[in-house]
């Protein structure tokens, strides 16, 4: 039969046939190129579509079948930087050294940053810029400033703990909730993985980079009657150094939770290297936390 005689109806179910096996075509076609190209072209589209359909579980309720509507929700990396950036602002505090001026008042110069460690105001930072005969504060990102103690310090680690001192008199100091950070798990953490680096001068600054390198060692674990060995994190290396290599800020993952410190120590090679959250985590909790 030629296609000249074919009627309108026979004409439209035509056309439909064509497209249904020019769709299946292409699904193959680019099933096909998605298995042959390299990770880093596969990891581009995953990072639209890997959180992009929830999941839909059908519940039962008083005998009935009840099944929760599907929606669709594409997450682009972008947005997911841009929100774990805007949930850490809170979280990370200017470190400011003070001085008597030559009027005689109190002069708070920025050296560096630092991470909140819990809602009393336990703090965080480089400890290459910290010593225990200095006098510093903090200030917090909504413009509230407060004194501090140092409590601890570890040069081999390069980080220090400082705690707020919130003043007596003032209500608002006294009252005052620090956010702490959220703390990732870094046994979940792999490499090729976005990292954020908080740092700059006088403001706060970020770049971006990807975990590069993650180093572990063995570590003694157990009683003088039992002794195992497990691994440990001990620096996490990332492609990217903290805006104007300012120290004592975060760096954290897309969804906003702490990996680690930046402190000068690590920087000491002129590779990028940072301080795990774990070994913060530790020494905070020697009676702190």
């Amino acid at each position: 039969m030629d296609i000249k005689d074919l009627n309108k109806n026979q004409m439209v179910l035509l056309t439909l046939l064509m497209s249904f096996v020019t769709s299946i075509a292409m699904s193959v076609i680019t099933v096909s190129l998605l298995q042959e190209n390299p990770t880093t072209v596969t990891q581009t589209v995953n990072r639209i579509v890997e959180r992009t359909v929830e999941t839909v579980v059908p519940a039962v309720t008083g005998g009935k079948s009840i099944v929760t509507k599907e929606t669709t929700i594409v997450v682009k990396e972008e947005d997911l930087i841009t929100k774990s950036i805007e949930k850490n602002k809170d979280k990370i505090l200017a470190v400011r050294e003070k001085a008597i001026g030559s009027d005689g008042g109190a002069v708070h110069t920025q050296i560096g940053w630092g991470i909140v460690l819990n809602k009393e105001g336990l703090i965080a930072t480089d400890s290459s810029f910290i010593s225990s005969e200095g006098a510093y504060s903090v200030l917090t990102e909504d413009n509230v400033s407060f004194e501090t103690k140092v409590v601890a310090q570890d040069e081999n680690k390069g980080v220090a703990l400082l705690s707020a001192i919130k003043e007596k008199g003032d209500k608002r100091k006294e009252e005052y909730v620090f956010t702490p950070i959220d703390k990732a798990d870094l046994k979940a953490s792999k490499l090729g993985q976005t990292l954020i680096a908080f740092g700059g001068k006088g403001k706060k600054a970020v770049a971006i980079g990807i975990i590069s390198n993650i180093t572990e060692s063995e570590a003694k674990v157990g009683s003088a009657t039992s002794t195992t060995f497990s691994k440990k994190i001990t620096s996490i290396e990332g492609t990217v150094f903290p805006p104007n290599k300012v120290t004592g800020g975060p760096i954290v993952n897309s969804f906003g939770e702490v990996l680690g410190l930046a402190t000068a120590t690590l920087f000491v090679g002129g590779e990028p290297s940072y301080l795990p959250i774990t070994e913060i985590v530790e020494m905070s909790n020697k009676g702190f936390e």
